[in-house]
Formats: structure tokens, sequence, C-alpha cells
């Protein structure tokens, strides 16, 4: 069986499994069938379901050809061999049988459905096993052979905002902005404030927030999810407000408001922007209000980018 591969044209195993060590591809000669699998990469999302597909593209005779009246059959289905876990991460698409004929080509599209969830964690793949038998114009079997895919990877869009730690209560709304970059993505953080009290019409005290951007790569095609959070050292009520929007040479093309009302010391917002593409920008802006002049708070917000 063949493990840890993540693309490219590769013949399937006759008869008896073989193992990859460290990506090596040892193949027997002579193989009548090939198979080409175009791994998927997907945003998990923080809930619901994302459609990731998976295409497959087969050969009956190749690299050795095959008489016209020869078929191969084949049979495709995802399996666990992945560190993504079935019906937790993902659910998927039943098995498929494909019968092709002498020399003929297809490509077949295998499903899976993300299932979008909080929790950080790091990036999961799953697999796809195809087993072919290909026969003679006589019904002979010439070959009977299996394989192992890497079909995709679900892509973890879920960040910790930073611990927030206690200040002492000053009078003057937060001064200072922190900001973390990685990757394609940013945050910035301001330091706990008591804020001012009705400010822009607030219900509490205001505390004025931040604001991150980035770009999307030249080239590629963009997704970014936005995270904004509010965090108070005493237990009332809290609310963010969080804009979110998608800019082209400064010209805004897309914009989502998130608020976020919590009778609690914290809340979060968190948004998904459309997809952008390369040298457009997306950014993120928050504040938030929080209850009573004896406690402090903070505002964080984060944007983390995808990219194909």
């Amino acid at each position: 069986m063949f493990s840890g591969r993540t693309a490219g044209r590769h013949r399937l195993c006759l008869g008896a499994s073989v193992l990859l060590a460290a990506g090596a591809l040892a193949l027997p000669a002579g193989a009548l069938a090939s198979v080409n699998v175009h791994p998927a990469s997907t945003l998990e999302g923080n809930s619901g379901k994302q459609t990731a597909v998976t295409k497959v593209d087969l050969k009956c005779g190749d690299p050795v050809p095959v008489p016209n009246n020869a078929h191969c059959d084949y049979e495709l289905r995802f399996t666990g061999d992945g560190t993504a876990r079935g019906f937790e991460d993902f659910v998927w698409d039943p098995p498929r049988q494909v019968t092709l004929s002498g020399n003929q080509t297809q490509t077949v599209a295998m499903n899976i459905e993300v299932l979008g969830d909080t929790t950080v964690e790091g990036d999961e793949t799953y697999t796809l096993a195809v087993e072919e038998q290909t026969f003679g114009g006589d019904g002979t079997r010439l070959e009977d052979a299996n394989g192992s895919y890497t079909a995709g990877t679900i892509v973890n869009d879920d960040r910790k905002v930073a611990a927030i730690g206690k200040a002492p209560v000053t009078d003057a709304p937060a001064a200072n902005v922190h900001v973390d970059d990685w990757d394609l993505g940013k945050q910035c953080q301001t330091d706990d404030a008591t804020g001012k009290l009705g400010a822009f019409g607030a219900w509490g005290y205001y505390v004025p927030g931040c604001q991150v951007v980035v770009t999307c790569p030249q080239g590629t095609t963009c997704t970014a999810h936005t995270t904004s959070t509010i965090t108070s050292d005493g237990d009332e009520r809290v609310t963010l407000n969080a804009r979110t929007a998608v800019r082209d040479a400064g010209k805004q093309i897309w914009r989502h408001d998130v608020p976020c009302d919590e009778q609690a010391a914290e809340c979060t917002a968190e948004d998904q922007t459309p997809e952008f593409t390369g040298g457009q920008t997306v950014e993120v802006q928050c504040n938030g209000v929080h209850a009573r002049a004896e406690h402090v708070a903070n505002v964080a917000c984060m944007v983390d980018v995808q990219y194909s």
C-alpha cells in the first residue's frame, strides 16, 4: 500500500503492499494502470460543513498500453488512515466504482464534508484508497493492484488570543497597541484601560481598539478568517464591534460588521471573507465597551489568510 504521497502521477502496486519511506517511490515495472491524485486544501471553518473535492485522474493502459477490448475496474474510497478523524473532523462520500475501457482516461471527483469547529489544533490530512483490476478482452485478469494516497488537508483556522494580564485602573484610554504577525496573519492587542464613559454614544466605558491589515500574495486567491475579542477583569456585560473589509487599491469592495454582546467577562466575534485576489488587502478593526469604572478591559483583533 502506498502512503504519504500527496500528488503526482503514480502507478498502482502489483500484488503485495509496498511501504514508502521518506517519500521514496519504488514501483514494479509493467503496471497497467495509473492514478494521479490532486489533493484538496480546505479551511476548516468554525461551524457547519465545507465541501472539499479531491480530483483523481485514472487511465487504463498506462504506462503499458493494453488492448482496446481490455478494461480496468477501479474502486475509490476514503479511509481513516490520515490524522483527521472520521465523523469528528469530516464525513465522506461512499466508495465509487469506475470501469474504463482499454487506454481510456477519466477524472473522478471525490468529496468530503469538513466539519467546522473552534478547537485550536494542527492541520490534518485524510487519505484515499484505490483498488484496481485489469482484465483482457477474454476476461483474463491481467493485474490486481492497490494504493493509498493523501487526498487532502483540513487547514486549521483557530488561534488563541493572547492571555490578558491585569493592570491598574487608569482614567485614560489605552495608549499602546501590541502587534504580532506571522506568515499571512496578524494580530493587534491594546493595553488594559478603563476607557471613557459614553464616548461615541457608548452605553458604558468605551475602550479604543486597533486594526490590522494583510495583503493577499500576487498570483493567488485568498480567503480570510477574523477573530476579535474584548476581555475585562470584571464579570459584568461587555460588548464588541468588529468590522472586516476587503480593499482593492484602497477602494473598499466588501465589508461586514459583526457585533458581540455578552453578560460575561469576555466576548468574541468571528467572521469569514469571500474570496479575494492577489494584491487586494483584508483588514479587521475592533473596539469595545465594558460596564464599570473600577474595571479595565482590552481589545484584540486577528486576521488569518489562507491562499491557493
